[in-house]
């Protein structure tokens, strides 16, 4: 099919005036879909622990930083973190300081700024779909960003990686409203400050994506008078003013971490270098990578193609009008945005599997566009895009007979057995759903198809939310503090065999916390492992590790001590815990209630606990 400017004129409102759009009132129809939307997205965000190890990161560096009434440096576990800049952190710190003593559940509490965060993006997503495509086109944008199933994961997990996702998508629009108006110091005032909050978020990479957005549009449009127009030395300066308070204090407060965050945790993990490599069970391949870019992308990854087409005769239609130029620059720009978050990290070894959620926003957007012109669309369009939904379909099917053999030899699927029956019936539901989706989108039903796209989607991540209880035991440490804690004691010492990341740990301590009255509390980490090392930061060595040699004098003590082995091992026979070395009771705790983790009391603490539980 071919989307001439014609075509454009007719179906985009900003071709017809551009004065009209900047006039658009919002609705109640647009106030009552943000709400459904913001109902969703906090849905179930209290029912489950802290995942181990990066929630516990945020959200115990976030609580500790309250707690020491310490803003400039975030702690966990008792001691400094020095690996993040702090914007996450300062959010998070913000609703536990507004909301911590409500009667929330500390979890709703610790999420909620990230839900906000996830309903930012689709409210920015509506408002430039709208202005380029229409009203109609803004609400598919914030509906189909909302959904997405990356975009919902990662609103319910404290990662950065959204934030900087809104961060990019805001610091491009600006920039697209900055080449409008070329002459406009604001526009290019907002786009740079919104760097200097990315970076904050994110460190480098919030100035890599933008920049090399801008820098992919001057190379493509050719148009290198653009360099000086964008005022790139005010841009520094901005830049500068909105990070350096923050980076003066840090470094004052922690000599040297400045540098330990540019070289370890930019320049070496790029390299794949970074110390400790305590990232390697999210690392993946740069097929694998793309992949996972099209999951989280999904359902909306499976109309590639087409929006890929849509989007290219967007981005590049032959026009002299001012206001198609406008509309082709902002297209161009999502375009960019939508690759050169994937296309940045696949060539890099140190790619994590969620790094591509940048991305998501821009497609979205781009998808909008293209189902607003869906009455338009080529009969190869539209075949493509029903043999796709067969297909799954199809793979949705044969899923039921093929996986459960293959599920059931998953470690953290065995201890799961609801998780395990609920997953075939996902499958199914996904398998009917795609070939009604299919059948509609053949027969030209194009709405239909898209509200049932959407409603799959939707059940899907609510029915979901229900089970990530179900990995509570398993990635955090909520049900066994919470078991333990009230009986043994505030005066119990805990100790843990440690895992690759010192944020598992800070959960277990997060979680005593919320147990005990002791609101100081912390865990000890055994360091002897190499498979476990600690983290080089600058300055005093950190106060929780402790060798074996101090483990066995704290345990023959008259003092309760419990020891709790790595939540990541499933295969004691290849992997064999460092353990005290002697008096162990092993409290036998139910795999619903430790996932993989075994703990152990010394005779002090099994004095206390004896009567509850029974040695095996």
């Amino acid at each position: 099919m071919r989307y001439s400017v014609i075509t454009l004129k007719r179906s985009c409102p900003i071709f017809g005036s551009r004065e009209l759009d900047r006039n658009v009132k919002v609705s109640w129809l647009d106030i009552c879909l943000f709400l459904l939307i913001a109902i969703f997205t906090v849905w179930g965000i209290g029912s489950y622990g802290l995942y181990e190890p990066h929630e516990a990161q945020y959200g115990g560096g976030a609580t500790e930083m309250v707690q020491r009434h310490d803003w400039v440096t975030s702690y966990i576990n008792g001691d400094r973190e020095l690996n993040k800049p702090p914007l996450f952190y300062w959010l998070i710190a913000t609703s536990y300081t507004l909301f911590g003593k409500l009667g929330l559940k500390p979890e709703f509490v610790l999420r909620f700024p990230l839900a906000m965060i996830s309903l930012a993006g689709s409210v920015l997503a509506w408002n430039w779909a709208r202005e380029l495509w229409g009203q109609r086109a803004g609400h598919y944008a914030a509906v189909m960003l909302a959904v997405m199933s990356g975009w919902y994961v990662f609103a319910h997990q404290l990662m950065i990686d959204e934030l900087l996702s809104v961060l990019v998508l805001v610091s491009i629009y600006f920039l697209w409203k900055a080449i409008d108006a070329q002459t406009s110091l604001a526009r290019w005032s907002l786009f740079y400050a919104t760097i200097g909050f990315a970076v904050l978020a994110k460190g480098l990479l919030g100035i890599i994506f933008p920049v090399a957005i801008f820098g992919m549009f001057i190379l493509v449009r050719r148009d290198w008078g653009l360099i000086l127009r964008s005022r790139p030395f005010l841009g520094i300066l901005i830049i500068l003013a909105v990070v350096t308070p923050w980076g003066y204090l840090f470094e004052s407060h922690n000599p040297g971490a400045i540098k330990y965050i540019v070289i370890n945790e930019h320049f070496k993990r790029l390299l794949d270098q970074r110390e400790p490599h305590d990232y390697g069970d999210v690392q993946v391949s740069p097929v694998l990578f793309f992949l996972f870019a099209l999951i989280w992308a999904t359902p909306w990854s499976l109309f590639l193609p087409q929006i890929g087409s849509f989007s290219f005769r967007n981005a590049f239609a032959k026009s002299d009008d001012a206001v198609d130029s406008s509309h082709k620059n902002a297209v161009l720009l999502l375009l960019l945005g939508a690759t050169v978050p994937v296309g940045f990290f696949l060539p890099i070894p140190s790619r994590l599997i969620y790094y591509s959620l940048p991305a998501i926003p821009s497609f979205a957007i781009l998808c909008a566009g293209f189902w607003n012109e869906s009455d338009r669309w080529c009969k190869t369009h539209r075949n493509m895009a029903a043999g796709a939904m067969a297909l799954v379909s199809v793979a949705a099917f044969a899923a039921i007979r093929f996986l459960p053999p293959i599920l059931t030899d998953i470690p953290d699927l065995k201890i799961t057995p609801d998780l395990l029956k609920a997953i075939p019936l996902e499958t199914a539901s996904i398998g009917v759903t795609m070939a009604a989706v299919a059948y509609l989108l053949y027969s030209r039903k194009d709405p239909l198809a898209l509200i049932v796209l959407v409603g799959l989607m939707a059940a899907l991540a609510v029915f979901n939310v229900s089970e990530f209880a179900n990995f509570d035991a398993i990635t955090s440490s909520k049900k066994m503090v919470k078991e333990l804690a009230p009986v043994v004691g505030d005066d119990c010492v805990w100790i843990s065999e440690g895992s690759d990341e010192v944020g598992a740990s800070a959960g277990t301590a997060f979680y005593i916390r919320q147990y005990t009255t002791k609101k100081d509390a912390r865990v000890l980490i055994l360091n002897d492992n190499p498979k476990r090392p600690e983290p080089a930061y600058p300055g005093a060595p950190l106060i929780f590790f402790i060798n074996k040699t101090q483990l066995d004098e704290l345990w023959d003590r008259n003092v309760p001590t419990l020891y709790v082995t790595d939540f990541k091992r499933t295969d004691w026979d290849a992997d064999k815990p460092t353990l005290p070395s002697k008096n162990l009771h092993d409290l036998g705790l139910k795999a619903e209630v430790s996932g993989h983790r075994r703990v152990y009391a010394n005779p002090a603490a099994w004095e206390k606990l004896k009567d509850r539980f029974t040695q095996k």
